[in-house]
């Protein structure tokens, strides 16, 4: 995935893009299918039930996904993420049943973006497999099947690198002491780089940022375990 010049302003202006594969799927759904989602959450207790039914509601949009091409940089992940988090915003996650929808989408994207290229039901059904089956049956295939799993590998890998460049942009400004200590010892480019960084974190909301990556985080942490060991 080639390497990409994130600026406070780039990300802001990517929240507002709906152009997207991902967007337009999810979109497809209705937006009354996840209120009904959000509601049957409300009315269920106890977290492993709230996870079940999160899961079994991102099998449709896990189906709508198959056989679209899309990529997956930094900005159009802050797109889809904009976009899913005005239907699942934060106010939703004081406990887990706001959370369960983004990791479970979050996985579901993740496994049509890594299976583009895979000439393979059993691959093409992974999301599926999961939800239905655990991760017992991702591990088999990806021993048995090595050709895929490293080309399934290589995709996640992208969505990482994404992430990792996210991150990276969000974060840089908890360096800010080290710069402001140079700084006031009359480092010109120290003082420089301090005031880029306090720019922009004003021009950028991190709260999306920060979201994102604790969503995708959770949401494919094992897509990526079981292939990269090997």
């Amino acid at each position: 995935m080639t390497k990409m010049n994130i600026t406070a302003e780039r990300i802001n202006a990517a929240k507002n893009k709906r152009n997207h594969a991902v967007i337009t799927a999810f979109e497809s759904m209705g937006e009354a299918y996840w209120e009904a989602l959000k509601d049957s959450l409300r009315r269920t207790e106890g977290s492993g039930d709230q996870m079940k039914i999160s899961t079994r509601a991102a099998i449709p949009f896990s189906e709508s996904l198959k056989g679209k091409k899309f990529t997956l940089d930094p900005l159009e992940l802050v797109s889809i993420w904009s976009r899913i988090m005005e239907t699942f915003p934060n106010t939703e996650s004081c406990n887990m049943r706001g959370v369960y929808p983004k990791y479970n989408i979050s996985t579901a994207i993740a496994c049509a973006y890594g299976t583009q290229n895979i000439d393979s039901e059993e691959w093409k059904n992974l999301f599926k497999k999961i939800t239905s089956s655990g991760i017992g049956p991702f591990i088999s295939l990806t021993n048995n099947d090595t050709k895929n799993a490293s080309i399934f590998a290589e995709k996640i890998g992208d969505i990482r690198e994404s992430l990792k460049t996210l991150h990276a942009f969000y974060t840089r400004d908890r360096t800010g002491y080290t710069f402001m200590r140079l700084a006031r010892s009359g480092d010109a480019d120290a003082d420089r780089i301090l005031s880029e960084q306090q720019y922009a974190k004003q021009k950028c909301n991190d709260e999306l940022l920060e979201t994102l990556h604790e969503n995708w985080g959770n949401g494919i942490v094992f897509l990526y375990v079981p292939v990269t060991r090997k």
